[in-house]
This record gives structure tokens, C-alpha cells and sequence, in this order.
């Protein structure tokens, strides 16, 4: 039996979730994650009955933090993923997004030439997983460089 499981995306001008199938299960405003220091916030209490199936997907130039264990997409230029939770992974999925891991066990992996990785705590690591992509270790995180081409 194949679990379902669902996407939180940000777009430009909606925010919505959405289950592996893509039925759009609901539309939120964007006052529901806005922090009035313009960047986004994810609490768990706000997607209470999805967090543990849950994958974030930003598709629009702006920054989210992730609160609670789950995985975080940067999918376009000037996004930024933040993973700040225990177990959390932020992807920086195109050239010029941004992936940071803010806490002690999170992930941040650069996938796309371009894409940047950054592990900004002691245990948090960052990954450039593809050949042009960058990480950068900040207050002894460790840092992984991306595995040779074995074709």
C-alpha cells in the first residue's frame, strides 16, 4: 500500500498543499507564514496533520524556514531553503537558489551547478553534490565535496 504524502508549495502568489497526486487539498494566505521580517516561517502547528509526510517546495524568490523535521526545496533562482529543526534537509535545486542548515543534525545539499549549500551549525552539514555547486561550512559543521564521476 503506497503512502500518501504531501507538498507545501510557495509560488508567487499562492501557497498551497497539495497531495503526491496534485489534488489541492487547500490554499493558504500568505499572511498564515509571513513573519514581519518578510521571510516565511513553517511551524508544524500550521500543517499540524501533514507534517510527517510533508515536503516543502519553494518556486518563487523568497526565503522559508522549516521548524520541524521534514525536507525543504529551493526550486528557482533567489529562493532560499532553511532547515532549522533536528533531522530537517534543505536542497537547493536550481543556480542561484540557497540550501542552509541552521541546526545541529540538518542538511544542506547544493544539487544543481550554481546551487549553494550552507551548514551554519556545530553537527549540520553541507553537501555540493554535483560538479559547480558550492558549500561553505560556518562554526564546525562539516562539509562533504561532491562524489567523483564513476562513468
Amino acid at each position: 500500500m503506497m503512502q500518501i504524502s504531501y507538498e507545501l508549495i510557495f509560488e508567487e502568489k499562492d501557497i498551497f498543499l497539495q497531495d503526491s497526486k496534485g489534488r489541492r487539498i487547500e490554499t493558504f494566505q500568505k499572511s498564515d507564514f509571513l513573519t514581519g521580517g518578510g521571510w516565511y516561517n513553517v511551524t508544524e502547528p500550521l500543517v499540524n496533520r501533514f507534517s510527517k509526510r510533508l515536503v516543502i517546495k519553494i518556486n518563487a524568490p523568497i526565503e522559508v524556514f522549516l521548524n520541524f523535521k521534514a525536507e525543504i526545496n529551493a526550486n528557482v533562482k533567489g529562493a532560499t531553503a532553511n532547515a532549522c529543526a533536528r533531522g530537517a534537509i534543505a536542497n537547493a535545486n536550481a543556480p542561484g537558489a540557497i540550501a542552509n542548515a541552521n541546526a545541529s543534525d540538518t542538511i544542506a545539499n547544493a544539487n544543481k551547478a550554481g546551487a549553494i549549500a550552507n551548514a551554519a551549525a556545530r553537527d549540520a552539514i553541507a553537501n555540493a553534490n554535483v560538479p559547480g555547486a558550492r558549500r561553505m561550512r560556518i562554526h564546525g559543521a562539516r562539509q562533504r565535496m561532491p562524489m567523483p564521476d564513476t562513468r
